[in-house]
């Protein structure tokens, strides 16, 4: 036996902590907050008000009246757990704080878990275990319900069981995971001012151009006098299948689908940002059918169905392939259109105002080539295009330094939550060190 661990039902633990199921510990759904005036003002959560990464986003004033009835009653320092699908697997929740006198009210499709003895429990170490990733695995696997109305239900919660240490190390715990946190909503907020920064660049780079003092009317407002609006017609290529989509479904059924061979390109590999993803292949004879459906370097793919819009450049080196029924190929002229300008502008306001108004579909929005030619575009002089695209990919880079940065702290969030929560990590010397200060 490893010095200072004990043996127990589950393992190997800590000999000073304990294996508790929650209902020894935590209300869960306690009684509702009452008895106070009708105008009193509390606080009302809603569903939409919490996030997927377990934050209270905002929350709104009402009077004690407008909420006493038919809605859940919680206070601050309590842990909300989104029950219904998707949003319990999503990870909705949140600790709550700050509330209007210190009392909420919010949505029924919420648990509520409160600290029985705070002397005993953190409620912040118990939040954490509420949105670690065995919680949500093993809380998904209990849902009862029918499909689309699935929940989690109270006894889930009750006999879920946690590794409880004593309210020091609780404490020490949640206060470093929340120092991660910390860190992680600074980047959030780096991310969402830098977004604003290209939304802004965007708009006065692709309506103003650059040193330009004399404008005219278009069809898209104001322009430089010296741009021109065209067409996708009027920059691809003259030649057949400059502009195609890919081939019918029925010509890349699963079952003609091989486990190595010619790669077959989709949406998948737009919203990855990455030509390597997928392990979809034909065989040199399907592909040999399908070749007026290849994608070359320099090609210009856009996606056609669901998230509608997304684009990309194809680059140098991919793996030879064609792509499929959901993807629009263009295929540029390089003297009338820089790619990476048409990749800013297939993603600024100017464009997808357009691809929303136009977009078609029942179930799923759909574009298609008639309609991708309606698209009007505001094209400046092929110096300028390089010029404004150049400035935009330098906040694209910021931004990428910065999501790359968020997914780092994300992933050291979740390995130190597995260490910590079980106390494969411990935190002892820290608050050892703290009592002698």
């Amino acid at each position: 036996m490893i010095k200072g661990y004990k043996e127990t039902e589950i393992g190997k633990i800590p000999e000073d902590w304990q294996v508790v199921k929650l209902e020894e510990v935590l209300s869960i759904n306690p009684s509702k907050t009452t008895g106070l005036s009708e105008s009193f003002k509390v606080s009302f959560v809603g569903m939409a008000d919490v996030s997927a990464d377990a934050k209270l986003i905002c929350h709104h004033p009402r009077n004690y009246k407008e909420v006493a009835k038919g809605f859940t009653s919680f206070i601050d320092g309590d842990v909300l757990v989104a029950k219904i699908t998707p949003c319990f697997e999503n990870g909705k929740g949140a600790l709550v704080t700050g509330l209007t006198n210190g009392i909420g009210f919010g949505s029924t499709e919420f648990h509520v878990l409160r600290a029985n003895d705070k002397s005993c429990i953190s409620n912040k170490f118990i939040y954490y275990h509420t949105i670690s990733h065995p919680f949500r695995e093993v809380g998904k696997g209990n849902m009862t319900g029918s499909a689309g109305q699935k929940r989690v239900p109270k006894e889930f919660i009750s006999r879920y069981t946690i590794l409880l240490p004593p309210l020091p190390e609780q404490q020490k715990i949640a206060e470093i995971l929340s120092t991660v946190d910390a860190k992680i909503e600074v980047i959030e907020e780096r991310i969402e001012q830098t977004q604003e920064l290209k939304k802004g660049l965007m708009q006065r780079l692709l309506t103003r151009g650059i040193g330009h003092t004399q404008f005219k009317d278009s069809p898209l407002g104001e322009i430089p006098a010296s741009w021109e609006v065209k067409k996708v017609n009027d920059f691809i290529l003259n030649k057949k299948g400059a502009m195609k989509i890919g081939p019918f479904g029925s010509q890349l059924k699963k079952d003609l689908f091989v486990v190595e061979g010619y790669k077959v390109y989709g949406q998948e590999n737009i919203f990855e940002k990455d030509l390597n993803y997928g392990d979809r292949f034909i065989t040199k004879d399907h592909f040999n059918r399908l070749k007026s459906c290849e994608l070359l370097p320099g090609d210009f793919i856009i996606s056609m169905m669901g998230t509608i819009g997304k684009c990309l450049v194809v680059p140098e080196g991919i793996s030879r392939g064609i792509m499929d029924s959901h993807l629009l190929r263009l295929q540029l002229d390089s003297c009338k259109i820089a790619s990476v300008f048409l990749n800013q502008l297939f993603n600024s306001p100017i464009v997808l105002l357009q691809v929303d108004k136009l977009a078609v579909g029942g179930i799923m929005a759909g574009l298609s080539s008639s309609i991708v030619n309606q698209i009007n575009f505001p094209i400046p002089t092929l110096s300028e295009q390089y010029e404004i695209a150049k400035i935009l990919s330098s906040v694209d880079e910021k931004l990428e330094v910065l999501r790359d940065k968020k997914s780092q702290y994300q992933e050291l969030k979740r390995g130190l939550m597995q260490q910590l929560l079980t106390g494969k990590l411990r935190v002892n010397h820290l608050i050892a060190e703290e009592a002698m200060l």
